[in-house]
């Protein structure tokens, strides 16, 4: 098993050299995409990313027409988005880069006047009926941004806010291991490992940290390499450790199934850490599922469970009733559906019925362990109380997909060694842990934090756009 194998763990291994100690067979098989809509776009990294070339001539035809200087050169982009996106110095301060006008103040009657090819490559308008006070305003644009407005898609690609991800199972993260992983010192010092770290966790949702000082604050200067931490009811930073009269089952010595964090919060947090400091327990091994290869299965193989699952809404809530307690006492909680975020899709599963969900979704919201009593609105139809049946196919769609999330193919496990650190996505991958005991005089404690999804697509996109 890969967790008897990753036992050995210490700070002088490689996770390199821990791959090849797994002892487990599977084909070797390429690793399959699948899009969905988050922040920004990334292309599989172990694919080449060569470049298109771009020259004048492509942007004459871009428009599957020979204009140098017609107006149909100009088609499907259109001229309100343009006039809005101006960058020039006049509409966007030189040292804020903040807007110089209000969206609203473009006229209706807003036109095209003029327009030509610079010698640089760019496109220069003139503008008929521009906003007051802008009369003889000429707005440039460079070819990549004229090539990336032609469509909603281009548009959230050229800002990153499309990426193309890479779904894993077991096989595929032990295969890759090496790859996701880096050296503490690099992390911390090297901005290229950095780079190399955040697009592995755009791609796979799954990253590790090697050799870090084994340190209470060691975590948190991980986290800022990507953004300030959240500040959250458990702190900046919180200690996972077992203890009596807990108020989170994770502050326990039993199993913690498969679950996303915090997920009663208006907005949970998007990058998780989780930093050993002391292993020596028996048990206690951590374990890995992808919720988005989980549910590209359910929609490939059972897609009768599609509906049920992304169409009624769970609760998720913490409460706990120490009312008298100064750390305690809370009652946070959120109804969240199955898939959040995106556009509205269309699918047709077995037996021809038609029904639609989101199939470009920012993030999945799975997490049992934290769920709170079902609104009673949505079991319940009508004045006479009669319950639907929309709650009972629910149930019956949740086991199959948590059977798919916890089959052995798809659980990356692994007893987490003394100075490594987890960096996952919080929204897609599910973490779970096995139950431990320390009878023996052993000890468990990790360190734990979280970073919000906007600092993380902050980080990716300005190394980007650097690159």
């Amino acid at each position: 098993m890969a967790s008897q194998a990753l036992t050995a763990y210490s700070k002088r291994q490689t996770l390199q050299a821990i791959t090849r100690q797994v002892k487990v067979s599977f084909v070797s098989r390429p690793f399959r995409t699948s899009t969905y809509r988050t922040a920004g776009r990334l292309s599989n990294p172990f694919v080449s990313r060569s470049k298109p070339s771009l020259n004048y001539q492509s942007l004459r035809t871009y428009s599957s027409v020979e204009l140098p200087q017609s107006q149909a050169a100009l088609q499907g982009i259109d001229p309100f988005y343009l006039r809005d996106s101006c960058n020039c110095s006049k509409c966007v301060d030189v040292s804020t880069r903040q807007k110089r006008f209000e969206t609203s103040d473009i006229p209706l009657d807003l036109a095209y006047k003029n327009h030509k090819w610079t010698p640089t490559g760019q496109l220069q308008i003139s503008w008929r009926n521009d906003i007051p006070g802008y009369e003889n305003h000429q707005s440039l644009y460079e070819p990549g941004f004229l090539l990336n407005s032609k469509s909603a898609e281009q548009r959230s690609q050229a800002c990153h806010n499309l990426w193309t991800h890479v779904p894993w199972t077991k096989q595929d993260i032990v295969e890759k291991l090496d790859s996701i992983s880096f050296d503490y010192k690099d992390y911390m010092n090297d901005s290229e490992t950095l780079w190399q770290a955040l697009e592995h966790l755009h791609t796979y949702g799954l990253v590790f940290i090697r050799d870090a000082p084994t340190e209470e604050t060691t975590s948190e200067g991980v986290a800022n390499r990507i953004g300030p931490m959240k500040n959250t009811m458990y702190g900046m930073t919180w200690s996972v450790k077992s203890r009596p009269s807990a108020k989170n089952v994770a502050y326990t010595s039993g199993n913690l199934d498969f679950h996303m964090d915090l997920l009663y919060l208006a907005d949970p947090p998007t990058v998780q850490f989780l930093h050993v400091l002391k292993q020596s327990t028996t048990g206690g091994e951590s374990r890995f599922s992808d919720a988005v290869a989980a549910f590209d299965r359910l929609q490939k193989e059972y897609p009768e469970f599609v509906q049920p699952l992304v169409e009624f809404p769970m609760t998720y809530h913490y409460k706990n009733d120490s009312l008298n307690s100064t750390n305690d006492g809370h009652w946070l909680q959120q109804t969240r559906y199955f898939l959040e975020g995106g556009t509205t899709g269309h699918n047709k599963p077995a037996g021809g019925q038609h029904y639609t969900y989101p199939i470009d979704y920012e993030a999945i919201n799975w997490s049992p362990p934290f769920q709170g009593p079902v609104e009673r609105a949505n079991v319940f139809a009508g004045s006479n109380d009669r319950a639907t049946p929309a709650f009972k196919e629910y149930i019956r769609a949740a086991k199959k997909f948590k059977e798919l999330v916890s089959a052995e193919s798809a659980v990356f496990e692994l007893k987490m060694g003394e100075g490594l650190c987890v960096v996952f996505n919080n929204r897609r991958v599910l973490h779970a842990r096995k139950p431990f005991s320390s009878t023996a005089g052993g000890e468990r404690l990790l360190v734990g934090g979280y970073v919000d999804g906007d600092y993380l697509r902050d980080k990716y996109r300005y190394m980007k756009e650097m690159r």
